[in-house]
């Protein structure tokens, strides 16, 4: 397996932000802007999963950091009133990011520090090059690709059906969730037809995610 290219990891920390505000109340204008001029973020707004609440916390795209010297883009960060999010291109980026704002925000505006984080979740998207067709990896599907493809042949010329991934997604209790901290998903890479490039979203990290790659990789040739 090789790695082509990390897409995206986000890291969402599930933590009490409404404990951590000022006694003194919080301020959006002051509170946005300081995270806007330490980190260059170019979008700032309201946080979509904080409108799905009814409650007004900010959401900022496009940014900066610095990661170990060097400058690092910050796709995506959201606060919630139980949440905050980050989305950079690997999962370790954006947890470090995650523990510099919490310092920040306790250090320069006087929050106060979360009693707990009830958990971390994690989904990462990569792009590989698998040692395997994907075709080849699908068992008896593999046979009914074969049997689509001579039955649209029929009465289409134009085109031809592909196979383009296997999927799973969450289960709890009665819920399905589709969601990227709950779906595993490995599809061909469309963009580029003639490699083996394959475009995968996992619920872990960046690291923990390219190394179940590498242990799926070796069911199918059975060595990495």
């Amino acid at each position: 397996m090789r790695l082509v290219s990390n897409v995206s990891g986000s890291v969402i920390r599930r933590l009490s932000f409404e404990q951590m505000i000022p006694n003194s109340g919080l301020a959006l204008a002051t509170f946005s802007a300081f995270l806007k001029e330490r980190y260059k973020f170019q979008d700032v707004g309201i946080s979509a999963r904080a409108r799905q609440m009814g409650v007004m916390l900010p959401g900022f795209q496009n940014g900066e950091m610095t990661f170990r010297g060097q400058a690092t883009p910050i796709m995506g960060l959201e606060f919630a009133p139980s949440e905050i999010s980050v989305t950079c291109v690997r999962t370790d980026i954006s947890e470090h990011l995650i523990t510099e704002i919490l310092e920040q925000l306790i250090d320069t505006l006087k929050f106060k520090m979360a009693e707990k984080t009830e958990r971390t979740e994690y989904s990462s998207t990569l792009v590989v090059e698998a040692a395997f067709p994907l075709l080849e990896s699908l068992g008896k599907w593999a046979t009914v690709y074969e049997m689509l493809r001579k039955r649209v042949a029929k009465d289409r010329a134009d085109y031809e059906v592909m196979p383009l991934g296997i999927k799973f997604i969450g289960k709890s209790g009665d819920g399905f969730f589709d969601d990227a901290t709950h779906t595993f998903a490995f599809e061909k890479r469309l963009s580029v037809l003639d490699v083996n490039w394959q475009y995968t979203v996992a619920p872990m990290s960046s690291a923990e995610h390219f190394e179940f790659l590498e242990e799926i990789e070796q069911l199918f040739v059975g060595t990495a």
